[in-house]
């Protein structure tokens, strides 16, 4: 009697490309995963499951804008598949879509309310659109579900200190730190909530004890200390000056972290100034070269002694004539003068060596593109910065706070570029 042989299981190849996939996305090789979740999606196109491993893969490969759509496209077939939606949630919060992202969230946190991932990235939204009272929650119940815990611990610092819990805020960004000692947002965020508290209580001081001498004030031939994952105390050491240095000492702290203790063989200081930013830069580069237009201001880098190399000319002009290049590109306060930063980012670009970095800062907007301000200076927004930056370069963009006009705090983002491909 012959025995009936089982038709085949039309999912089964589907199942083994998605565990291939799924096995190089772990292992970080994210554009072979994604060709391989792509056959397996040829062969289930509606697989929540395939999908929200694509647009991982697809995320983890740089390209936000496909994820995204791969990510909508896992909760249309599957609106119950929880994970899809807190990675959608997740993608909609690194484009700035925030109200998006936190529609997402709360799906995911629905879906799912004991899930840390779900509880956190709700928790981040939710900071992120000035509402920590409502964040905190969330934050503290991802912190008890989940593994992860430094960039949980640097929300809930930044919403208790939205809250005036100043003390609180701070220890949790200082333990963060000695979680993630090689996080750049860990490390900003312990930089800026020392400096605040610096500040605070140097104004609950009685006037007659807030000397230039006293143990808090670092003496001006005091030169800050960028980044040391050892040490998150010393953090928000920095000369005293001029009230719009937040921005030089946000670009240093960046460049200190990328570079990791290394130096960058050669560098360049876009809009250099007085020097400022060359104190802070010199002792992460081998050789030092600062452009500015103003010739004053020349004289005084120049007498402050950081700088190998001095330019007087039109940071554009300069860019567009040099045909060597740079390891590193900073630009600390310069860019906050220019309004559609397209035409210099395609210029540093052409100047950048293979593996540089081109850091800058600029005030933020939450709108996208750019505005002018009061001041006759800019606000952009970071969709701005990543459409100037697309197919050249890789953007880093965090927040930070600056100082402006009557030393009041602005928001704004550090930006972090490096050469794409």
């Amino acid at each position: 009697m012959t025995q009936a042989v089982p038709p085949p299981d039309p999912h089964s190849n589907a199942d083994v490309l998605l565990d291939e996939g799924v096995e190089l996305l772990s292992s970080g090789r994210y554009e072979e995963a994604v060709e391989v979740l792509l056959t397996a999606l040829d062969e289930r196109p509606d697989h929540a499951p395939t999908l929200n491993n694509l647009g991982v893969a697809l995320r983890g490969a740089g390209r936000r804008d496909e994820a995204l759509e791969t990510f909508r496209d896992a909760v249309a077939a599957a609106p119950d598949h929880g994970p899809s939606a807190t990675n959608l949630a997740k993608t909609l919060l690194s484009a700035r879509r925030l109200e998006e992202a936190l529609e997402a969230a709360e799906r995911a946190v629905e879906l799912r309310p004991e899930d840390g991932g779900s509880l956190a990235a709700l928790g981040v939204i939710l900071v992120e659109l000035g509402r920590p009272t409502a964040a905190v929650p969330h934050l503290r119940r991802a912190f008890d579900l989940t593994s992860s815990k430094a960039e949980i611990r640097c929300s809930l610092a930044k919403a208790l200190d939205r809250l005036g819990e100043g003390e609180e805020a701070l220890e949790q960004a200082r333990i963060a730190f000695r979680e993630a000692p090689h996080s750049l947002a860990c490390a900003m965020l312990v930089h800026e909530l020392e400096a605040k508290d610096r500040e605070g209580r140097r104004n609950r001081r009685p006037p007659e004890t807030a000397t230039r001498g006293e143990p808090d004030a670092p003496a001006p031939e005091q030169t800050w200390r960028a980044i040391d994952g050892k040490d998150a105390d010393r953090f928000g050491e920095h000369p005293p000056g001029r009230a719009d240095d937040a921005a030089h000492r946000h670009v240093a702290a960046g460049v200190a972290a990328v570079l990791a203790g290394g130096r960058a063989p050669r560098a360049l200081d876009l809009g250099c100034g007085t020097g400022l930013c060359g104190a802070l830069l010199r002792p992460h580069v081998d050789r030092l070269e600062g452009v500015d237009l103003s010739g004053e201001m020349l004289v005084q880098a120049r007498a402050a002694g950081h700088y190998d190399v001095l330019h007087h000319a039109d940071l554009m002009a300069f860019l567009e004539r040099e045909r060597g290049s740079w390891d590193l590109i900073a630009a600390a306060d310069a860019l906050a003068h220019l309004g559609d930063l397209g035409p210099v980012v395609r210029a540093v670009r052409a100047r950048m060596a293979p593996k540089g970095l081109f850091a800058f800062a600029v005030e933020r907007q939450e709108a996208p593109g750019f505005r002018p301000t009061a001041s006759g200076r800019f606000a952009h927004g970071a969709d701005h910065v990543e459409a100037c930056a697309r197919g050249l370069f890789s953007t880093e963009i965090r927040d930070v706070v600056l100082r402006g006009e009557a030393d009041r705090h602005a928001p704004g983002f550090l930006c972090l570029l490096r050469p794409a491909g």
